[in-house]
């Protein structure tokens, strides 16, 4: 039976609740993160309280908490599933209360990672790309160092201006990524001060550029005219407030009529620091819609209290002088076209559109490009039809012989946390490049989807709509006149509370560090005979405790049996020896002492989750999920005939169809490792011509040692075969990927006898 692709609805039929049955995935939030961080997990923890493990997960896959939590387009809360019903759970701004409050104790958590391996590496470029790429590279063992330009770390993130990012929270978590032992050679410009080959010399085996995108485009200025400024010179000296730079900044701002162009974060930062430069008026120019406009709709409500002007649908057409000095941009009022074939609507010019806006100053912040002249040719490196770096997508790699490439060299102007995960990508190529090691990288999430049996999570809509926690923010008065930062962050019960709207959805993160907190469940939906699947439930499903509920799918209903996969004991072969105590992250179990001497397991129904480990690592095969009991397998077997082949396939591995002929019976198993020999001599014993044992491949096995120990019990049942004069050949195994399942399995059940 195919997996259901359509909407599925479960319905409890006592009290008419409604879930939907959504397929195993990552949760939206982490899916839509290109860091791929564990969103529901450290947001989970947070509304426990527990927020120094929030923040050790965030780390996991962000060494930029601070930063992101700031400064980041929020994918995640885009995707966020509560959004649909009131607003997304305000993501980042829980990712940077965390922070925000070790840097309130004083706390610091640098530490020095020991280096296990001998290959140099140089990364070019401290950026956000180049330190997440040196912090990976750093917990891999390798001694790194990272060669700057300019006199601090931090690259493009010093340049966004301190009321959306104060520079101590960037020099704070650069700091940390160095302390990981990074060594750090600032000055150093890559093409003049340094070179591939004398670093080549000095003993460097592998090269990752990340300098970022620090040339001036322009489309609608030209460097050195009057009176027109590119954004990066702007942010460059709002960064650095004693130097020259910044005074003469302030002498061609300060009461004059200022006109900002672009439509991005960049355009709105240069025109809100030109307020807080003192212009007199600043009109920012947007080319696309209010609600189509690349910006967060709460900076623009910001801004507007700040004093600046938005002309949405316009874009400049030609700079005006007077007496050789700038004097206005002549603009062209733009409408939204009809959408096209994607949906997408197209910016066209209104003929009769054109008006002017008085200007002293004009900042041209239409994006910004790379430079590679300097080295390109000595490396052997190609660029893209963009003008970026060219690089194998697999591996980074930019030029032979070790050259990798991260961040906006290769993917142009992009945000902050797509710089992250560049780096780390290339990381890993590096990696792979030096070692000869494959690493399974978290930015690449993926479900098999041939898996019939795999795992689904029962959402449900909450009852209640639950507006989002609102930023505290510093009065529009007070944050016009200076660059101290204009959101104050979350105080701690607003932190717990908004974190609380979390739905949970998605399934289990397969940490252990929420399991405390953790509500749901796993129950066994079965549905006829040949359809069954894995499902996680809340609390409000699993206390109604359902033995029967409807599926609704397609316009039709069935009926369904619901089971909790609970562990069950079987007292007579448990020895009490604690491992599945050891192995269940829930406390589940507890080892207690019989009355007439010895220990036993004691399962918690309550705290157990379902997942099966403890059944995976009991040696005596004394604890047994109730969805997968033995008493349910032996009535299958006792049903085996002379004629009936039997196929012992693991629940985790099973193809999501499977053309048998019917002289097969398919029996189930939690895991290939739980097919005990007693079974498969049985059905042998019974006169069946051919048994096949499926599972996992060694690396997929769900709980860790499967494969090996089916292969242990076909030895074993050939051994005693033998014994019992019966041909041994007639059991065999398989283990390998469940979309090779499909084709192996159908050749052994059609074949010939």
């Amino acid at each position: 039976m195919k997996r259901p692709t359509d909407t599925i609805r479960v319905r409890i039929p006592r009290s008419g609740r409604v879930w939907e049955l959504a397929p195993l995935a990552p949760s939206p939030c982490t899916l839509a993160c290109p860091t791929r961080i564990n969103a529901r997990g450290y947001v989970s923890l947070v509304a426990d309280g527990r927020f120094a493990d929030a923040l050790e997960l965030i780390r996991e896959r962000n060494p930029f908490p601070g930063v992101c939590g700031r400064v980041c387009p929020r994918p995640c809360e885009a995707a966020c599933t509560r959004g649909r019903y009131d607003e997304p759970v305000a993501i980042c701004a829980l990712k940077r209360y965390v922070f925000d409050l070790e840097m309130k104790r004083g706390l610091n958590p640098a530490a020095l990672v020991p280096k296990s391996r001998a290959e140099k590496i140089a990364v070019v470029g401290a950026g956000p790309a180049g330190l997440s790429a040196a912090a990976e590279l750093a917990k891999l063992g390798y001694p790194v160092t990272i060669f700057e330009a300019r006199n601090i770390p931090g690259g493009m993130m010093n340049l966004i201006p301190g009321f959306r990012l104060p520079s101590e929270v960037v020099r704070r978590e650069a700091n940390m990524i160095l302390g990981m032992g990074i060594e750090l050679v600032t000055g150093a410009t890559f093409g003049k001060d340094i070179t591939w080959n004398r670093l080549r010399h000095r003993g460097y085996k592998a090269l990752l550029l990340a300098t970022g995108a620090w040339k001036p485009s322009w489309r609608w200025g030209r460097a050195g005219a009057g009176g027109v400024l590119h954004a990066i010179e702007l942010l460059d000296a709002v960064a650095l407030p004693a130097g020259p730079a910044h005074g003469k900044l302030l002498e061609r701002v300060a009461g004059k009529s200022v006109v900002v162009a672009g439509d991005g974060t960049m355009a709105l930062d240069c025109a809100r620091a030109a307020l807080r430069l003192g212009a007199r008026r600043v009109t920012y120019l947007v080319g696309a819609g209010r609600e189509l406009a690349p910006l967060h709709r709460d900076e623009v409500v910001l801004a507007e209290k700040e004093g600046l002007v938005f002309s949405f649908l316009s874009r400049p057409k030609r700079l005006a002088a007077r007496g050789g000095r700038l004097s206005e941009v002549v603009c062209a009022r733009l409408d939204e076209g009809a959408k096209d074939a994607t949906g997408r609507r197209g910016i066209v010019e209104r003929p009769d559109g054109e008006f002017a806006v008085a200007a002293d100053l004009f900042v041209d912040a239409h994006s910004r490009g790379i430079d590679i002249r300097a080295f390109a040719g000595d490396l052997g490196l190609e660029t893209t039809p963009a003008g970026t770096v060219a690089v194998d997508r697999a591996t980074a790699a930019a030029a032979p012989g070790g050259v990798f490439a991260a961040g906006d060299l290769v993917a142009g102007p992009r945000s902050v946390v797509e710089a992250i995960a560049s780096g780390q990508r290339a990381a890993l190529g590096v990696h792979h490049h030096l070692s000869g090691e494959t690493v399974a990288s978290p930015l690449d999430l993926s479900i098999d989807d041939s898996i019939v049996h795999g795992e689904y999570t029962l959402e449900i809509a909450p009852e209640e709509r639950s507006p989002r926690a609102a930023m505290p923010v510093e009065g529009a008065r007070n944050r016009r006149s200076d660059f101290r930062e204009v959101e104050k962050g979350f105080p701690d019960r607003a932190a717990r509370r908004e974190a609380q709207r979390c739905l949970r959805c998605g399934p289990c993160s397969e940490c252990p560090i929420c399991v405390d907190i953790c509500e749901k469940k796993d129950f066994l939906l079965t549905i006829g005979d040949d359809f069954a699947v894995s499902a996680h439930a809340g609390r409000e499903f699993w206390s109604a405790l359902p033995e029967t509920v409807t599926i609704e799918a397609g316009g039709e209903e069935t009926e369904a049996r619901t089971v909790r996969t609970i562990v069950r004991v079987d007292e007579d072969r448990c020895v009490g020896c604690g491992r599945c105590a050891e192995a269940c992250g829930y406390t589940a179990i507890q080892i207690e002492a019989r009355p007439r001497g010895g220990f036993i397991a004691r399962v918690d129904d309550l705290a157990c989750k379902g997942c099966g480990n403890c059944v995976a690592v009991c040696p005596t095969g004394a604890l047994d999920q109730i969805s997968f009991d033995d008493a349910k397998i032996s009535r299958m077997i006792a049903s085996v005939s002379p004629r009936t082949k039997v196929l012992f396939i693991c629940h985790w591995a099973r193809p999501a169809r499977l053309e048998l002929p019917n002289d097969v019976i398919v029996i189930e198993t939690m895991c290939a490792g739980r097919v005990a020999t007693s079974l498969v001599v049985e059905a042998a014993l019974r006169g069946s011509p051919r048994i096949l044992v499926c599972g996992c491949g060694e690396d997929a096995c769900h709980y860790g040692f499967g494969r090996s120990r089916a292969h242990l019990a076909v030895e074993r049942t050939r051994e005693l075969l033998r014994i019992f004069g019966l041909n041994p050949n007639i059991v065999t195994e398989l283990s390998t990927s469940p979309g090779e399942f499909a084709l192996a399995v159908d050749r052994w059940a059609w074949k010939s006898k």
